[in-house]
């Protein structure tokens, strides 16, 4: 993978979501989180409020659902607070169009190899960056690198996976995996503030089948859940989720042993294809 400089971790700025409407809330999370702003997502303004006393953050915007928020009594409490710990304004923008299920940016159905910009989507995350544009440090790859340099030499070639399904046993191994590290405190907030409320609960998680029935954002934002839970190292803390979900398909001590006396480019040769072997029969695709 590219080596990227160690202060190239992606700032998540902080909106406050407050909507009693969650289907769109979580819509809406699920929106924010891929284009790595960080949610918390709310349903009324004491819950916020709450949140806000007990926990240490600092939003950047405060996105309403419903415009008689704006006249509740503890509205004006909570954007003195905010600015009084931030020293400024807290820009607030109120929804008022359709947020809509689909992700900003897709495969196209019909080639499958470019994509398609939602211009739902696009309408509102315009007016959101007009109040706070997303932040993402430049990242530095430097060379050579293992997927673009190293890999094809062996005969390993990028691919672009065909399917915008993943299969419930792919997404009950990472959801396994993410919960371990999040710890039970931290997880029922996180996955309802990425848009993935409806996996709160285990008993509510994907059967151990090979069913293609989940979407492939949601692994995404899986992925934010696990950034958020440690983000002033998100990085690291990504790592370990990947060593995690394939702790099951490392070598057997033999094969490791075994493998010392290959040449070092067909070892790793060796690894990667059985590797992909079985993340291909994992994913219900070729990798």
């Amino acid at each position: 993978m590219p080596s990227l400089a160690k202060d190239l971790t992606p700032i998540y700025l902080a909106c406050l979501v407050i909507d009693a409407d969650d289907e769109r809330s979580q819509r809406l999370a699920r929106l924010l989180s891929l284009l790595d702003y960080r949610p918390y997502v709310m349903s009324t303004l004491s819950e916020a409020h709450e949140h806000l006393i007990r926990d240490s953050f600092h939003p950047h915007v405060l996105v309403l659902g419903q415009a008689a928020l704006r006249r509740h009594p503890l509205f004006a409490s909570l954007l003195r607070r905010v600015e009084e710990q931030t020293g400024r304004e807290l820009p607030r923008l109120l929804i008022q169009t359709l947020v809509p299920e689909v992700v900003p940016v897709h495969l196209d159905p019909a080639t499958r190899s470019t994509h398609v910009l939602s211009l739902q989507s696009l309408q509102i995350l315009y007016t959101l960056e007009q109040l706070v544009p997303p932040h993402r440090t430049r990242m530095r790859m430097t060379r050579p690198n293992l997927v673009l340099d190293i890999l094809p030499t062996l005969g390993l070639f990028p691919r672009v996976a065909q399917s915008s399904r993943l299969r419930n046993r792919h997404m009950l191994q990472m959801l396994t995996a993410a919960r371990t590290l999040i710890g039970e405190a931290k997880w029922q907030p996180l996955l309802r503030d990425v848009g993935l409320a409806q996996y709160q609960r285990e008993s509510e998680w994907p059967p151990d089948n090979d069913d293609d029935a989940i979407p492939t954002e949601y692994l995404s934002l899986l992925h934010q859940a696990v950034a958020f839970s440690h983000s002033e190292n998100a990085a690291h803390r990504l790592r370990q989720w990947g060593a995690e979900a394939l702790q099951p398909y490392r070598p057997a001590m033999l094969t490791l042993q075994a493998l010392k006396l290959l040449p070092q480019e067909r070892a790793l040769r060796v690894i990667l294809e059985g590797l992909t072997e079985q993340m291909n029969d994992l994913r219900g695709g070729a990798l």
